[in-house]
């Protein structure tokens, strides 16, 4: 944890600056982030935790009477209306509430745009590769074409995993087409949900309509934002791929003593079997340095196998930690898209929940997104570090040969 992470969380606008000076990282990173207010992903879920807190603070009794208890002993002049009598604990609660979802809003006004980008790209690309394949000139290549497929389907069937990888892009396409469409019902309420006199686009019925249809696209697209998920946890072991070894270990591995030791046994054994006892004599000294030889070759492949087997236990374990580490991004996701599910789920019908539950599940899920947005926080913020000191050194070589 960092204050740079921290300043890039609560802004999560473009990439961060980084400076040496921590002074000065406040400074121009808080003005930096200041310009960019529209894409605070960050703050809008500090928000949405304070909003989800006062949702169970509201839901629940016991929670509402140890509230009330409080502000009687703090006392004061707070908690009374503009005439002065006392105003109830929960209409203070949900006013605070209403007015922290609006602020909301604010933040999501042109986030449509961003998801609708999104959608586009997944299209066009999922168009391209089908485009690939180009249509046939005439029956007879058509039919040419047809036998070539049927008999590579039969000598290779198509791999789940290739058909995995167009499915789950086809639902993360579906999930930010319906998240675009969400927001930009929302961004249309936005004047009606105001609740100023006078200023209004749609009236309160239509409001309340357009209200429930874009919750209706928002469980949609967390519906297909789970499905593509757990397809993608289906079909993990075989899109992680396995870590390659480096060019020193693969160096070492390759080439074995033993070779070079059978090469080496074909040019012995000439003579013509004549000779006195030196002869014998030499003979076997020959036949001990052999043995050596072959006995520390053998040493020297038995080094070489372990080595072998040392770097494929250490590359197993590498990808048992990539695919462990992967599996865990992906149920934390699932986990929250079926708790947010909850939401708007309760609002159009479709999951009959108490207002308690729904808070719960604001929270948990609230809390489960940010910890995400968190991580890639630090992850831009340590890739920002790097390429600073990486250009300050380049820059002082520069110097140097100058």
């Amino acid at each position: 944890m960092s204050l740079e992470q921290f300043i890039h969380f609560t802004t999560d606008a473009g990439e961060p600056d980084i400076v040496s000076s921590r002074s000065h990282v406040l400074v121009c990173c808080v003005a930096n982030r200041m310009l960019w207010l529209v894409i605070q992903v960050g703050l809008e879920r500090l928000l949405r935790l304070v909003q989800a807190l006062l949702q169970i603070a509201t839901s629940y009794p016991l929670l509402l009477r140890l509230i009330t208890s409080l502000r009687q002993n703090g006392g004061g002049s707070s908690g009374r209306s503009s005439s002065g009598s006392p105003v109830p604990t929960h209409l203070i609660l949900a006013g605070a509430r209403e007015r922290i979802n609006m602020g909301r809003r604010f933040f999501r006004v042109f986030r449509s745009v961003d998801f609708f980008h999104a959608a586009h790209g997944l299209y066009a690309g999922l168009f391209a590769q089908a485009g690939t394949q180009a249509a046939p000139a005439d029956e007879k290549t058509a039919e040419q074409q047809a036998a070539d497929a049927t008999t590579s389907q039969q000598a290779q069937p198509a791999s789940p995993a290739r058909r995995s990888r167009g499915l789950d892009t086809w639902l993360d396409a579906f999930s930010r087409t319906f998240n675009g469409l969400y927001l930009l019902v929302e961004a249309s309420t936005l004047l009606d949900f105001m609740d100023v006199d006078g200023l209004a686009g749609w009236g309160p019925v239509t409001a309340h309509r357009l209200h429930v249809e874009g919750q209706r696209y928002w469980f949609l697209a967390l519906a297909c934002s789970l499905a593509a998920t757990l397809v993608r946890v289906r079909y993990l072991a075989r899109d992680v791929p396995v870590p390659a070894l480096s060019d020193a270990a693969q160096q070492a591995n390759t080439g074995s003593p033993l070779v070079d030791d059978a090469d080496g046994d074909d040019g012995d054994g000439d003579g013509d079997g004549d000779g006195d006892g030196d002869d014998s004599n030499n003979g076997t000294e020959d036949d001990d340095g052999k043995r050596e030889k072959r006995d520390e070759r053998l040493q020297q492949e038995r080094a070489r196998l372990r080595r072998i087997v040392h770097d494929r236990m250490a590359q197993r374990r590498a990808w048992r930690k990539a695919l462990r580490a992967r599996l865990f991004v992906l149920s934390r996701r699932a986990l929250a898209d079926g708790l947010d599910l909850v939401v708007p789920g309760s609002v159009v019908g479709w999951v009959h929940v108490q207002p308690g539950t729904v808070g719960l599940a604001m929270l948990v899920t609230t809390l489960l997104t940010g910890w995400e947005v968190w991580e890639r926080c630090g992850r831009e913020v340590e890739a920002a570090a790097a390429a600073a000191v990486a250009a300050a050194e380049q820059e002082k070589s520069t110097t140097k040969l100058d």
